[in-house]
């Protein structure tokens, strides 16, 4: 626990720093242009991919804590062989099973859905991947079991989202309890794939997936283009 410490200051902190800066942009500037400004799009690469890369460079965590392998010369993006087919095989079978508990709540319902556009889904995919897998890796170095890292680093982040000044007015709108709903299961399916092959490529895969297809399973029967969407709805 003791050689956890500074990365577990660090991972406080960028919570601490994100759920600060929600509550003084909903209370202090006009949301609406901040999120569609550069700059509100900065602050927000800065939180979720900034901090982490920072920390993975001076060496607060561990290439392979973060979801990256190992240095090797059989290595193909920090994996072997090997690795990659059973991590493939790990994502082949959650992904299905997400697909099918979508697919299979999608005919029980009748209303819209706005399926994302293809940029914003691989955007709010890296952003969440490289967000949450540095949640997992402080829980993982602090009690060198992925599993438990796993589990705490759900338990943050599900905090970060449920004091989020908006977590109740997007329960209060379909397509808000949707888009909760998938990226919950995003963050299932991340935690499961980092405690098991602890590959963030799988992650982002799988993430993807999911954002894109999930949508369109909910309700195959009609799809309506979505006219404009919060790019920083996840600060």
């Amino acid at each position: 626990m003791v050689h956890a410490f500074p990365l577990l200051v660090w991972v406080a902190v960028t919570l601490v720093v994100g759920m600060l800066a929600a509550q003084l942009a909903h209370r202090n500037l006009d949301v609406r242009n901040m999120a569609n400004s550069l700059v509100g799009e900065i602050m927000l690469f800065a939180y979720m991919i900034g901090i982490p890369f920072v920390a993975l460079i001076l060496g607060v965590v561990g290439q392979d804590l973060m979801g990256l392998g190992r240095s090797r010369p059989d290595a193909i993006l920090g994996f072997v062989d090997i690795e990659w087919i059973g991590g493939l095989a790990r994502v082949a079978l959650a992904g299905t099973a997400v697909c099918a508990v979508l697919w299979l709540m999608g005919r029980e319902q009748r209303k819209n859905t706005n399926p994302p556009a293809l940029l914003l889904s691989l955007r709010d995919t890296l952003y969440d991947e490289a967000h949450w897998v540095f949640c997992f890796s402080a829980g993982a170095l602090a009690f060198n079991d992925n599993y438990w890292g796993v589990l705490l680093g759900i338990i943050l982040v599900v905090l970060e989202w449920v004091v989020h000044p908006r977590f109740v007015n997007r329960l209060g709108i379909q397509h808000g309890r949707q888009r909760l709903l998938i990226r919950s299961l995003c963050l299932l399916t991340s935690g499961l794939i980092y405690a098991g092959p602890q590959n963030l490529w799988l992650m982002l895969l799988a993430d993807v997936v999911i954002r894109i297809l999930g949508p369109r399973l909910l309700q195959p029967s009609r799809q309506m283009p979505l006219a404009s969407v919060n790019p920083n709805a996840n600060l």
